[in-house]
């Protein structure tokens, strides 16, 4: 999916002269990030007209452990997190999007983070580096949220695993979903985590800190409707990789101003959209994760005009088929189908 969108420089971060505290906000969400802890002290959801953090709590503390995990608990009230950052800078500030940049100092160890907001989408993205010489097994993040009688619910795109929350730390993979008794907290990952739920605070914990070297991770946050998990699922995967934003000058060249690629039901989750290992087309790879059989309606954005079916490994299972310009594809309960558009050259 692309999007052009014509804008003007406008404050969109503004800062409190009292408290040099930052506040950012999109169609979805308004922000607040304390200046002297670089938390954020508040999340408002415009839609449900509700705050998500606790009152007088604080969202995305950050903190490093060199202790172990015994029997999968932790010592919650032993934590140091980080304060006093050595800066918070605004990156970026236009109407497409709005970059918060944090950065702490911890002994020999650096954490940087960014909270990113953009101003079409429901979602909140932030993204972190730590580099550190000293020896910490994890890099944890912390949210106090209003999250009542909670379920979470984590998985593989083939399956999903619900169980109720308790303090003891559980397994994680690719998204969280916190349910209350109107919505649902939906934490979306790039990366294997632990997580554990005490009374309404949530911990999210990364074991995989390298030794001198830079560890990356990212998270997505996003409200979402209680009970609906297809779109939650569906949106997990597709937006692990926030999308690219290229400002530019006016151009030569007719595009409309908002394209999709391809169309899909909820049920369908897109993992793939590259050039063939061959370079003669674009495969687009998708899979069904409910068990219901579906149509999948893919518009022909490369001018191509013939097109094959292919496996996992790209070798052509159908014969050449004629394109017009938009394909229609049943796919059956739980499979995963792989076409490629081959390129139009002349």
């Amino acid at each position: 999916v692309f999007w052009i969108k014509y804008y003007e420089e406008k404050s969109k971060i503004s800062k409190n002269n009292l408290n040099n505290n930052y506040t950012l906000e999109n169609r979805y969400y308004k922000i607040a990030i304390d200046r002297i802890s670089g938390s954020i002290y508040s999340i408002y959801d415009k839609l449900f007209k509700k705050e998500i953090l606790i009152e007088s709590s604080l969202g995305n503390r950050t903190f490093l452990l060199n202790e172990e995990i015994y029997d999968n608990n932790l010592d919650f009230e032993n934590i140091d997190y980080c304060i006093n950052p050595k800066y918070v800078n605004v990156l970026e500030n236009n109407e497409i999007r709005k970059i918060i940049q944090i950065e702490y100092e911890i002994n020999n160890s650096v954490i940087q983070q960014q909270i990113i907001l953009y101003e079409d989408l429901p979602f909140i993205f932030f993204n972190y580096k730590v580099h550190t010489k000293e020896k910490y097994n994890y890099f944890g993040i912390k949210f106090d949220l209003n999250v009542n009688d909670s379920i979470s619910i984590t998985g593989l795109p083939f399956y999903y695993k619900i169980s109720k929350n308790d303090d003891l730390f559980k397994n994680g993979k690719n998204f969280l979903l916190l349910n209350n008794s109107k919505n649902g907290l939906l934490f979306i990952n790039n990366n294997d985590f632990l997580y554990s739920i005490k009374e309404n605070s949530l911990y999210i914990l990364h074991n995989t800190i390298n030794f001198d070297n830079s560890n990356e991770y990212s998270l997505v946050f996003s409200i979402v409707k209680r009970n609906d998990i297809e779109t939650s699922i569906k949106s997990s995967f597709e937006l692990l990789s926030r999308p690219l934003t290229i400002v530019t000058d006016q151009h030569k060249g007719k595009y409309s101003l908002k394209r999709s690629f391809v169309q899909t039901n909820n049920n369908i989750v897109i993992s793939t959209m590259k050039q063939s290992e061959d370079s003669s087309g674009i495969v687009v790879r998708f899979f069904d994760i409910t068990g219901k059989k579906s149509d999948v309606k893919i518009n022909n954005f490369t001018n191509s005009k013939y097109y094959f079916l292919v496996n996992s490994i790209e070798n052509k299972i159908s014969t050449k088929k004629q394109l017009s310009n938009k394909l229609l594809l049943r796919l059956n309960p739980n499979e995963i189908k792989s076409v490629l558009f081959e390129y139009n050259l002349k």
